[in-house]
């Protein structure tokens, strides 16, 4: 990632205004790409910020069964949106102190289950919940190609801190792939032991599942214990990404492609304006994917994260193929092969998406474009103020 950043590519020395993917898409695609793929990540962060606060209702629903349902989830999911906004108000230092501390005790349920749980393993169970979708193995693993790729979202972020890295071309991949290959091997161990502890059907409806299947080879004081844990642990994501979601467009504004609101205003330790404004987004999202089941609420919201993210990753896979023939001859092969997987993927998920899904991300993509022609006539037929 760091090397589809503006760059002299035979001394790979780069830098960009327009950071992350958005800057990628840019270089690789121009202005009008790169600004609607800004949009569209923006859009993702919060759209994906409701869906950890559906996630910490889910867990908070352990303790209080009323709101495990229909509207009063949603109005719970709402007011945890508020809440976390409230907290990213006071300034950053708070949040990343907090995210710290409830990263730590989130791993507590993954690695109690992960590890704990094989002593009380049931393979018949397990092979029972292997596939209760009753379609071919490959259907049904192409199915759960979203909550994989959702599980995941959030590790391109590390590819933003490229300029301030020492030694990035070795470092950010280094800790990008390596983060992805650890956390897969936690969340693999975890879900599979899960699965030979719980029953497919309980699981299916569960709001807690790390909890419930704590209760099955524990007390349920130790099941209460990491319903907490993952409670904390949603919670501090959802505290984290508030603030990314707001930085995002911080970012943007600074540089002239959101409007000024978005910007912080001198003297303040937060962009209120902003963090208002997306905390009004963040709860019609919530209200308007109500759903009986949180479960069905959850998905929803999850493809249409995903599927955002996958338009904005498709992109900087085109402008790879683009860029490559600038690159290094040694390295073209590769970065081509690469682009060309990745947008593969990409299309072959996007694929999927239900007609609810396609007509978000079509309308989203319409404001888009309209945002930008209406940007590009303010300036007079010029190019996004970057170009500057």
């Amino acid at each position: 990632a760091y090397e589809i950043y503006q760059c002299d590519w035979s001394s790979d020395v780069c830098s960009s205004d327009l950071p992350g993917l958005a800057g990628y898409v840019r270089e690789g695609m121009g202005d009008f790409i790169g600004f609607i793929s800004a949009i569209f990540y923006w859009v993702m962060c919060w759209v994906g910020n409701v869906g950890v606060a559906v996630a910490t209702t889910g867990y908070l629903a352990h303790f209080f069964p009323a709101i495990a349902t229909g509207w009063p989830a949603a109005w719970t999911s709402v007011a945890i949106v508020l809440f976390f906004t409230a907290l990213n108000l006071i300034g950053a230092k708070f949040v990343a102190r907090l995210s710290g501390v409830a990263t730590f005790l989130g791993l507590l349920p993954l690695l109690l289950v992960g590890i704990g749980g094989w002593l009380w393993f049931n393979p018949q169970m397990w092979a029972e919940s292997w596939n209760v979708s009753g379609k071919p193995a490959v259907d049904a693993v192409q199915d759960s190609f979203s909550q994989i790729f959702w599980a995941f979202l959030g590790v391109e972020t590390a590819a933003v801190a490229a300029s301030v890295v020492r030694n990035p071309q070795r470092n950010v991949p280094l800790a990008t792939v390596g983060g992805v290959l650890i956390a897969a091997a936690v969340y693999v161990a975890a879900c599979t032991v899960m699965m030979g502890l719980v029953p497919a059907a309980q699981l299916a409806n569960s709001s807690a599942p790390f909890a419930d299947a704590v209760a099955r080879f524990f007390t349920p004081a130790a099941a209460g214990l990491v319903a907490v844990c993952a409670l904390i642990k949603t919670s501090g994501t959802l505290n984290g990404w508030v603030l990314v979601t707001a930085e995002t467009a911080e970012s943007a504004a600074e540089i002239g492609l959101f409007p000024s609101l978005f910007a912080r205003a001198p003297g303040r330790k937060a962009p209120r304006a902003n963090l208002v404004i997306t905390a009004f987004l963040m709860s019609a999202v919530a209200l308007g994917t109500v759903a009986p089941k949180i479960g069905e609420q959850f998905s929803t919201i999850i493809n249409l994260t995903v599927v955002l993210a996958l338009f904005v990753f498709a992109f900087a896979s085109i402008g790879l193929l683009r860029l490559a023939g600038a690159m290094l001859p040694r390295k073209r092969l590769g970065y081509r092969m690469a682009a060309l997987v990745g947008l593969g993927f990409c299309v072959w998920v996007i694929a999927q998406s239900d007609l609810k899904t396609w007509a978000f991300v079509g309308m989203t993509g319409a404001i888009s474009a309209g945002l930008y022609l209406a940007r590009l006539m303010a300036r007079g037929g010029r190019g996004l103020p970057v170009d500057d």
